[in-house]
């Protein structure tokens, strides 16, 4: 009777791991270790089993809470920790919990960023301004290069149009050479209507110049632009002629000349000097058919 006596107080005097571990004032880091080692585990083998470093293991037990995670993830480990030793994890997150300061929790959450979905969503509202900007800007730029066009666009048509027209050929009296062309005026007026010839500047009188000879003489000035045309249609000449040079030509007339940079160029036929400045538009082309 005394034996049994003696040994319920004893009983009652040893302490017991579970009672310990469900303890709310308990701390956990020491539990976990006095159960480790009563279950005969290692360090090493309990980071092997929770694939954590074996330091892990040595900080999750000392509850040096400066080298581990964050609040979330040291209460995975300390959730993990108990469940691979078969113990209740509750009494222990609470423990840590109540370890974690509230400020370290809010720099948590404040760290955490944004959700996947926010950032998401940010990236695709990012991608589709940039998309939006650029369309505006090709836009932009299409608008300015078509009213550039439209501007430039007249007087270019305007200057094919006159390089294309024929000049009505008006014979002048006289042994002295035909010429004719229609004037700026006349060409806005009535494209149409035939311009009297200018006549020709006074030269002095000399003898015609040999069958064989060549009737028409070109001397530039300045670079300049000619295609001159026989009876038949014909191409005699059609080229940019360099400053200083000249050209001389013969064939079947009436010939039809057109000039481009036209004051800057000089014109003999048949000897006599042929004043271009009557017969040249405001875009500096003179017209001329020589009889």
């Amino acid at each position: 009777m005394t034996e049994s006596t003696e040994a319920v107080p004893e009983a009652q005097a040893a302490p017991r791991v579970e009672d310990a571990v469900v303890a709310p004032t308990a701390s956990y880091g020491r539990m976990l270790a006095a159960e480790r080692e009563r279950q005969g585990i290692s360090v090493v083998d309990m980071a092997a089993r929770l694939r954590l470093h074996p330091k892990q293991i040595a900080a999750i037990e000392a509850e040096d809470l400066d080298r581990l995670p964050g609040g979330p993830f040291v209460r995975g480990f300390v959730r993990n920790y108990a469940k691979e030793l078969r113990i209740d994890p509750a009494p222990l997150l609470d423990a840590l919990r109540a370890r974690l300061a509230p400020a370290e929790t809010g720099a948590e959450s404040a760290t955490a960023g944004p959700s996947q979905v926010v950032r998401d969503a940010t990236r695709e509202w990012v991608s589709r301004s940039v998309v939006i900007i650029g369309a505006v800007g090709a836009l932009i730029a299409f608008g300015i290069i078509g009213w550039l066009s439209t501007r430039s666009a007249p007087p270019a048509a305007e200057r094919g149009q006159a390089a294309t027209q024929p000049a009505p050929a008006a014979p002048v009296a006289g042994d002295s050479p035909s010429v004719s062309a229609a004037s700026p005026s006349a060409q806005a007026s009535a494209p149409d209507a035939a311009v009297p010839a200018a006549a020709a500047e006074p030269v002095v009188a000399t003898a015609p110049a040999p069958a064989s000879a060549n009737p028409i003489r070109l001397a530039f000035r300045e670079r300049a632009w000619v295609e001159v045309t026989q009876a038949d249609g014909r191409v005699l000449l059609s080229q940019n002629n360099d400053a200083g040079s000249e050209q001389k030509l013969d064939g079947k007339p009436p010939f039809k000349l057109v000039i481009g940079n036209a004051s800057a160029v000089t014109l003999e036929y048949r000897g006599r000097a042929i004043d271009l400045k009557p017969l040249t538009s405001i875009e500096n082309v003179a017209r001329v058919t020589l009889e």
